[in-house]
């Protein structure tokens, strides 16, 4: 026999079947889209580049408490090449421009908490740990998803480093905050 559970905060119920199993209708979504709606939380990063044959492109530091998330990447190169991901890199970004990632929720004012950097002319930066390298053909959009969530915590950065022989490049990346409220 059913049973229900009461919340004796706000008075919501939920049954319980009698094999022990909640009943609900529920809708899922992604994590990050579940963040954007809620908080507001949820960026994009977009350029494009003309880099030196081999060259750093692409830095973030996290400066939030919350975690950042690195969701997906999409590339486009004129020519074959590949893309090297280093955590934790050593040195202080030159060069470049400092960019401001678009909030994904056109309703959040919320600015990425966070330094970034993007450019062909981005220095200053050697070494980390290799987290990831991600190849790419000519004229292909290549699109890569973090299905393990690459996590960057408070002060942790990740630097993004092409190989393309300094053709066009295209860049796109979605990040969020994991702010998890239950």
């Amino acid at each position: 026999m059913p049973i229900n559970i009461v919340d004796p905060s706000t008075g919501y119920t939920v049954k319980v079947n009698n094999t022990g199993k909640l009943q609900t209708i529920a809708t899922s979504m992604p994590v990050a889209a579940q963040v954007n709606a809620s908080q507001g939380l949820s960026f994009t990063i977009t350029d494009t580049i003309v880099p030196s044959p081999s060259a750093d492109f692409f830095y973030m530091r996290n400066e939030s408490e919350n975690p950042l998330v690195l969701v997906s990447s999409e590339f486009w190169s004129e020519t074959d090449g590949k893309i090297l991901i280093h955590r934790n890199p050593s040195g202080t970004p030159t060069g470049g421009s400092e960019i401001t990632p678009a909030n994904c929720n056109f309703g959040s004012n919320k600015q990425a908490p966070g330094t970034f950097y993007y450019g062909e002319d981005l220095g200053g930066l050697s070494g980390g740990q290799l987290r990831n390298t991600i190849r790419f053909q000519a004229g292909v959009p290549r699109r890569y998803s973090f299905d393990d969530w690459t996590i960057l915590t408070r002060n942790t950065d990740i630097k993004f480093y092409v190989e393309n022989g300094g053709a066009e490049f295209d860049f796109w990346l979605q990040i969020f905050y994991l702010y998890m409220n239950f």
